[in-house]
């Protein structure tokens, strides 16, 4: 098997938003011996409405019905459509684009996390779809994806991120080291732009308040003295990966707040369209699927990309 091949499933729905995941991985992921997988789960007519088939109160309703499925297959086929069109402008052969229209088996959350086992690189969707309240929320079906896929790296995505600007959080950890690999495996290295950041949460004192500003400078020099090595190796790969030198920065953040929460608000401020971050960070157990911090970043980063690595 080639080591560079890379598998990638797209969950769609027909929603715009959806259409915008299709757009973001078309510009962001290096798309040379990439296979794609485009799933589109549709919800069935319930069993009941059949049984009252009988009911003379709903008779006049059936034929309606009964073609209300046919009709949406026909719209996601359409919308697949697009989006082939979207990877085949890109350089994507036809060969290598599969589209998938199911009806829900065990529901559509189930169904994609089911799929998602089949060894996929990565498994991409939208924060919300056509069912969307608010975009700020992380709708159902992403949830359950975001918690529940860990053998392959989840994208979720929300509003219209820039794609190339990409903020990758790192520690002294394995999951990092996996957070870099994958940036270097999957992500475009053509004019992008890569900031490696490392967040220090600074203790507080017994009665609540913030370090004295010395000790506070001597634990971030410890902190930064530690993780040059760890920064120095990212580079490393990065550029070896094609991202150019000039490109790639490095970054210490001192917070004695959520780590969550600044690492969403550093990036946005700084104008990264991306997050990437290792689904387990220093307490790389395999017993929990998923640090505080990713969890956390899954629920509060709206639009943007946010790549939880496995």
């Amino acid at each position: 098997m080639d080591p560079e091949r890379k598998l990638i499933l797209l969950a769609m729905d027909g929603s715009e938003q959806s259409m915008e995941v299709v757009r973001y991985i078309s510009k962001a992921v290096n798309l040379v011996n990439a296979e794609i997988v485009l799933l589109s789960v549709i919800d069935k007519t319930p069993d009941v409405f059949w049984d009252s088939e009988r009911d003379e109160a709903v008779s006049e309703h059936l034929e309606h019905m009964k073609s209300w499925d046919k009709y949406k297959e026909q719209k996601m086929r359409e919308c697949i459509g697009t989006a082939c069109e979207i990877f085949e402008a890109c350089g994507v052969p036809k060969s290598a684009l599969t589209c998938n229209i199911l009806k829900r088996q065990r529901g559509i959350a189930r169904d994609i996390i089911d799929e998602s086992r089949f060894g996929y690189d990565a498994v991409a969707l939208a924060r919300s779809g056509l069912g969307r309240m608010d975009e700020s929320m992380l709708g159902s079906v992403a949830a359950k994806v975001f918690i529940n896929v860990t053998d392959a790296t989840v994208c979720l995505l929300g509003g219209k991120p820039e794609a190339g600007r990409i903020f990758v959080c790192i520690d002294d950890s394995l999951g990092a080291v996996r957070a870099v690999n994958f940036v270097c495996k999957m992500l475009n290295t053509a004019g992008s732009v890569v900031c490696l950041t490392h967040i220090i949460r600074l203790p507080r004192t017994s009665n609540g308040k913030q370090l004295d500003e010395d000790i506070a400078g001597r634990i971030t020099l410890q902190h930064e003295a530690a993780m040059k090595r760890v920064f120095d190796k990212a580079i490393d790969r990065l550029v070896a990966a094609g991202f150019a030198p000039e490109n790639v920065s490095c970054r210490v953040i001192k917070t004695s707040g959520s780590r969550a929460v600044n690492i969403f608000n550093e990036a946005k401020a700084a104008g990264f369209g991306t997050i990437v971050v290792g689904r387990r960070g220093l307490d790389d157990v395999a017993d929990f699927n998923m640090g505080r911090v990713p969890y956390k970043l899954g629920y509060i980063a709206k639009d943007v990309a946010l790549w939880l690595v496995a």
